[in-house]
């Protein structure tokens, strides 16, 4: 299962859950972050609708990027970011894992 906290989140919502893919569509809400985890999992991240997107790394260092339709993103294992809508209107996402 892909991260725990997103089952959570009142902006996630399972699309495919089975036991080879999970597959959730999120949506980023400005001013509402969402924490970083380490994924159990690789991961990647497809922006639906882009917007300006703050990431923190574990760590606390954190990059604002503007992630346009389309982009993707790939998190090794083990590593997992958190975001946050900076601007623009809500950006949606979609996460999966196998």
């Amino acid at each position: 299962m892909l991260c725990f906290f997103l089952q959570k989140a009142e902006a996630a919502r399972p699309v495919i859950d089975n036991e080879r893919v999970t597959v959730f569509d999120v949506t980023l809400l400005k001013g509402k972050a969402i924490p970083a985890k380490p994924n159990r999992f690789d991961v990647v991240r497809v922006y639906v609708t882009g917007g300006m997107i703050r990431t923190t790394q574990p760590d606390g260092k954190s990059i604002v990027m503007t992630r346009r339709t389309g982009d993707a993103v790939f998190e090794p294992k083990g590593t997992g970011v958190g975001e946050e809508l900076v601007s623009g209107g809500d950006a949606r996402e979609k996460l999966s894992s196998s």
